[in-house]
């Protein structure tokens, strides 16, 4: 006998198991008798940007050591550790681009708005906002078409201000990190209900679908 639906998808582990959408990709999550069943699951590179906006206290992040592989771990590097013989800590870059010399305030909203980009954000509170189109789109533009998501934007921060958030910036340069085009902001998403399902779909039924939206309880 032939059995082709023993696999486990990606939901029934996340509900089991409580783990998270980094779930690494199992060969039990594959439907059997498929191309991918009987590949090898290999490692996915992926291309991930991480804002700071307080910044990082640089005695405890900039590695000891002359360069190159001869150096040491800082406090705030350690937990990577593991990945030692990967990692490229690159320092000594100005993103002067953004930089303004006759705006006076504003620096917080100028630095995010243009820090993927190296373009100086146009100063307005209205609509007509322009900045730069950043490197994530880019890549997106060539490796997006052989994801299920082209990008995916997220934030842990509030990300529905509106009006002037600093020194007549508007507040869409706060609410975005990625452009893609130099006039078309792509919003942050930080409900984590709204990612899975734009992950993993809502459910192949509407029981399916109603299970997952049960009051007070995470899917996560």
């Amino acid at each position: 006998m032939i059995v082709t639906k023993r696999y486990l998808p990606r939901r029934t582990v996340l509900r089991g198991l409580g783990a998270t959408i980094a779930l690494p990709f199992l060969d039990a999550m594959a439907p059997a008798l498929t191309a991918v069943a009987k590949t090898a699951a290999q490692p996915i590179p992926r291309m991930g940007f991480f804002y700071v906006p307080n910044g990082m206290f640089l005695p405890s992040f900039h590695p000891a050591g002359d360069g190159g592989k001869n150096f040491e771990l800082t406090p705030t590097l350690k937990p990577l550790e593991p990945f030692r013989e990967k990692i490229v800590v690159v320092s000594g870059l100005s993103n002067s681009g953004v930089v303004s010399t006759n705006e006076g305030g504003g620096v917080h909203t100028r630095a995010h708005g243009g820090w993927l980009s190296g373009v100086l954000p146009k100063r307005t509170e209205g609509a007509d906002l322009r900045a730069g189109k950043t490197i994530d789109q880019y890549a997106a533009d060539k490796l997006g078409a052989d994801t299920p998501l082209r990008s995916l934007e997220l934030t842990i921060d509030s990300n529905y201000q509106v009006g002037n958030c600093e020194n007549g910036y508007s507040c869409a340069y706060i609410n975005s990190s990625s452009w893609l085009t130099a006039t078309t902001p792509l919003p942050h998403e930080r409900d984590p209900r709204v990612v899975f399902r734009r992950l993993f779909g809502d459910g192949g039924s509407v029981e399916a679908r109603l299970e997952q939206m049960q009051t007070d309880r995470s899917i996560l």
